[in-house]
């Protein structure tokens, strides 16, 4: 009896620094090796995967980087699991490109948070390019889609861009050079000024009827353009469920999965010290009405 009172007493009054420990533990243990929990998988954040999934080899995918300058661990939850997925997509091109002039740095950030293995996966020049800054927003963005080489003739590191074997032989349609938006088969932007939205929507949708695709969006600034533009599009809050998917198609473990596995595992603890002090609370309880009865008679 003394020696549940104790446990009672312990579990009860547990001092903090012994819970932080238990939770600090747990989370290392889990951040080394993260699980996937049962997800119920939003079918927007489905179609989105299934859209990337339907790409064949060959085909052409425009990944613009013009986001606003981020932290590291930001461009991480964002849009990188989003770049993973091309990147274990076999045979696909990329074509990276920047709007805004903060590009390039996201550019570097990505290329240094992808794992060494994924970004393996993909052989520069020949599977992914990036042509890196075009300044005028609309006017740039419709230079880009009818003319690439009226507005770059280099790509960011300085190549010419028909010594690129990926944009002299990568048309998925002729086998001949990528010059103009014909040969994409989508487009992520992702940069929330409405106005690049309306210039995508103008340029890549209307003139070009090229799918774009969004993550993380903003109903102030993009919601004019669902569902006739944006094809596709998920929420900051469904990007564990697109990186459940990659875990389950390609092993891919992102920092989203992680964190959402951290916060179930400390509700988890919670929950498990609870139930355990009342089931030890409730069973000395009656345990020690049992022995007042016996005493009694």
């Amino acid at each position: 009896m003394a020696e549940r009172n104790k446990l009672v007493s312990w579990i009860v009054n547990m001092p903090s620094s012994h819970l932080a420990t238990i939770l600090t533990v747990t989370a290392l243990i889990f951040v080394l090796f993260p699980q996937a929990f049962p997800l119920r998988v939003n079918e927007n954040v489905q179609a989105y995967y299934d859209f990337i999934e339907a790409m064949q080899p060959g085909d052409v995918f425009v990944y613009d980087v013009s986001q606003n300058i981020q932290a590291r661990e930001v461009v991480r939850s964002s849009d990188l699991y989003v770049m993973a997925h091309l990147w274990e997509k076999p045979g696909i091109k990329i074509i990276a490109i920047s709007f805004s002039a903060p590009g390039p740095v996201n550019w570097e950030t990505m290329q240094d948070v992808l794992a060494p293995s994924t970004l393996k996966k993909k052989t520069y020049g020949v599977d992914v390019v990036y042509l890196g800054y075009i300044p005028g927003d609309q006017s740039g963005i419709a230079a880009f889609c009818s003319n690439i080489r009226s507005v770059k003739t280099e790509d960011y590191y300085g190549t010419p861009i028909d010594d690129i074997p990926m944009m002299t032989t990568g048309n998925p349609k002729t086998g001949g050079p990528i010059n103009d938006a014909s040969a994409f088969y989508g487009c992520l932007y992702t940069y929330w000024n409405a106005a690049m939205i309306q210039a995508y929507a103008q340029v890549l949708g209307d003139t070009w009827g090229v799918p774009i695709v969004r993550t993380s969006s903003s109903w102030v600034t993009d919601a004019p353009y669902y569902p006739r533009y944006l094809r596709h599009y998920i929420f900051s809050a469904q990007f564990v469920e697109y990186e459940s998917l990659l875990l389950k198609q390609y092993g891919y473990i992102g920092i989203n999965q992680v964190y959402y596995t951290i916060q179930a595992i400390g509700c988890g603890l919670f929950v498990g010290l609870l139930i355990i002090a009342n089931i030890v609370y409730w069973a000395d309880r009656i345990s020690t009405s049992r022995r007042k009865e016996a005493v009694i008679r």
